[in-house]
């Protein structure tokens, strides 16, 4: 498999965890992916095998890039790979929101993918290369881009639908817009009249004032000659509605991390989402002085070269992102800070709750626990009820599980720090519970082999989500039959974990990811 494939699906999967959303939960769901990927001068995987096998080449061609997620989780939706070069992820998030209004997809998975696999020299793309490997944004001293490495995935809703699930969110999308540079100066040249009308377009859709906006990241690849050129449309664009000077930032990700081609638009998205979160900004560097062609004196925007606090006017936090095509196609996209005012961070737990871990053996549940020992002692003040509402109902429960009574915060921070020198051993260990269950087909119910059949599953699920509704009914007082809830949980049930928090102020936060085994395979062979 192209090492494109396989972490494209990891990453995939930690972006469904972080946005709260169980594995399980989208099978056979009207969700769509989109990934963006270049192939700009990059030579395919399978040119380099010696020996093609038939069932490896699904692994190995781009189209299965998107198909082999779709395949997994049996999404019902569009499924695409998109290359307008390097604007590909963010013509992805393009396309992805357009499903969603015209509700071809309840759901979206964007990603974009650029990796470089193989130590070779590319003259083809070299001319455009910066000779000191240093990419200076909009400075005098712009003398090219340099190439970078990245993959990047967003999980995209209808706003109303991910409150209503509860789900992690950190910005909304109010608007996007694509276009073609048609004919410019030349095939690869970027086009100012058509990222001017890009952006008055991506404004209009978005509904917003241009001048509400404060920052945008731009496409900013360190070029003498696209550079200026961005500068221009963008203050022709402002200069249409406002005669303001220097009131809105631009900056550019690729001087932190590189080009990433097909991924970079993707990435400058995840850099202005995460600005929004934490509400600053961060510097753009490698500039001391402004390009000589570009007069910042007299444009609506500045180079933001300091670490800055993003300050809120009267207007939420907005942002526009650009990214610009080789192909000539041009993608932007305008995004709004949420704001989540019902609920609080801050406020204790009332009642007593279920904690849950699990995983696909116990080497992984050994290293989650790790993961969120080292979580909860960088994040002290964190809320344990949307700590156990998000494990519970956000993420997959494997065979390998692990529960205890949450009584109170101090408990909850107690019980995980001796997790971590606890030796886990099925059955009931002062609070804790822990076992391993399989699953054992119908036909198989009297062999030899220890498990579970899907009729004593769904009995003893019956049995839990039973329990877990008498004690919210009675008060939530009975803690007996959240213990027996445990027990019946990590022998396998599946439980309901939405009873436990049914009228309860809840959401869902960012946690540890899954810890994905990196061994190999060794012997198989189809």
């Amino acid at each position: 498999m192209d090492p494109a494939h396989r972490i494209m699906l990891e990453t995939v999967w930690e972006a469904l965890e972080d946005a709260g959303i169980a594995g399980k939960n989208i099978i056979g769901s009207d969700t769509g992916v989109f990934i963006g990927k270049a192939h700009l001068g990059e030579p395919l995987y399978k040119d380099f095998m010696n020996e093609l096998d038939p069932v490896a080449f699904t692994g190995m061609i781009s189209s299965t890039i998107s198909g082999r997620i779709s395949y997994l989780f049996d999404l019902k939706s569009i499924n695409m790979v998109i290359d307008t070069a390097c604007s590909s992820s963010l013509v992805a998030v393009h396309n992805a929101c357009k499903a969603l209004q015209n509700k071809e997809c309840k759901m979206a998975i964007v990603g974009g993918v650029s990796l470089s696999l193989f130590p070779s020299e590319d003259n083809r793309i070299e001319m455009m290369e910066s000779p000191d490997y240093k990419l200076k944004p909009f400075d005098k001293e712009a003398n090219g881009t340099v190439w970078g490495e990245g993959i990047g995935v967003l999980i995209l809703k209808p706003i109303k639908k991910a409150i209503e699930d509860k789900d992690n969110i950190y910005a909304v999308i109010k608007g996007s817009a694509s276009n073609s540079d048609g004919t410019s100066n030349g095939m690869t040249a970027p086009n100012a009249i058509a990222q001017e009308n890009l952006l008055i377009t991506a404004w209009e859709r978005a509904g917003v004032t241009p001048e509400t906006i404060q920052y945008i990241e731009t496409h900013g690849t360190g070029t003498s000659l696209g550079d200026p050129i961005e500068i221009k449309g963008i203050s022709n664009a402002f200069k249409r509605t406002t005669s303001k000077k220097q009131f809105c930032g631009i900056g550019s990700v690729k001087a932190n991390i590189g080009h990433l081609i097909g991924a970079s638009g993707i990435a400058s998205l995840i850099k202005v989402v995460l600005c929004l979160k934490h509400q600053v900004i961060p510097p753009t560097i490698n500039f001391d002085m402004p390009n000589s062609f570009i007069n910042f004196i007299d444009s609506p925007v500045y180079i933001n070269d300091t670490l800055r606090k993003w300050e809120r006017s009267e207007y939420p936090r907005r942002a526009g992102v650009s990214s610009f095509g080789l192909s000539g196609t041009n993608c932007h996209v305008v995004v709004e800070e949420y704001l989540d005012e019902n609920v609080r961070d801050d406020c204790e737990n009332d009642f007593p709750l279920v904690f849950t871990l699990a995983a696909k053996n116990q080497e992984a549940l050994y290293e989650m626990i790790k993961r969120y020992n080292l979580f909860i002692t960088e994040n002290i003040n964190i809320n344990v009820r949307n700590i156990c509402y998000t494990v519970n109902t956000g993420r997959s429960h494997f065979e390998h599980r692990l529960a205890f009574v949450v009584r109170s915060k101090s408990d909850f921070l107690n019980k995980i720090k001796i997790l971590k020198d606890l030796e886990l051993k099925s059955g009931n260990h002062e609070g804790f519970y822990y076992n391993a269950h399989k699953i054992l087909m119908e036909h198989k119910a009297n062999s030899i082999d220890k498990g579970m059949t899907s009729e004593e599953i769904k009995r003893f699920s019956n049995m839990a989500n039973k329990k877990l509704s008498e004690f919210v009914q009675t008060g939530r007082t009975n803690l007996m039959l959240l213990e027996e809830v445990c027990s019946l949980y990590v022998d396998g049930a599946d439980v309901e974990w939405e009873l436990l928090f049914k009228d309860m102020s809840v959401k869902k936060i960012s946690l540890p990811f899954y810890p994905f085994s990196k061994k190999k395979i060794l012997g198989s062979k189809f």
